[in-house]
């Protein structure tokens, strides 16, 4: 199941890559999110990607994105995202994030 997410992380961030200064290079689970490289308009798109198909979501008091308030998923996910140390953030953490919301 891990590669399977992986795969997905990698295939969204290569879709809204841009090469302009770095050649695409697919991550591991020990890269840094970081080592993508990603510009911020890439990161914003990733992030947007990355959520529907795993269900992410941040409060485990509820089970799916459609059980949160109107706005509220929005805003805790921007919380969340906006708190996260990209100096620390590896790929791997992101994974076990996924895992736990399926």
């Amino acid at each position: 199941m891990r590669e399977k997410i992986l795969a997905t992380i990698n295939k969204i961030i290569e879709e809204d890559y841009d090469d302009t200064y770095y050649p695409y290079e697919p991550l591991t689970e020990d890269n840094l999110l970081s080592d993508s490289n990603m510009d911020s308009f890439s990161y914003s798109m990733f992030w947007l990607n990355v959520q529907e198909p795993y269900n992410l979501r941040v409060k485990r008091k509820y089970k799916s994105i459609e059980e949160y308030p109107d706005e509220q998923y929005n805003k805790d996910m921007i919380s969340w995202i906006n708190k996260l140390d990209y100096k620390t953030y590896k790929v791997k953490h992101l994974i076990n994030r996924i895992e736990r919301c399926m």
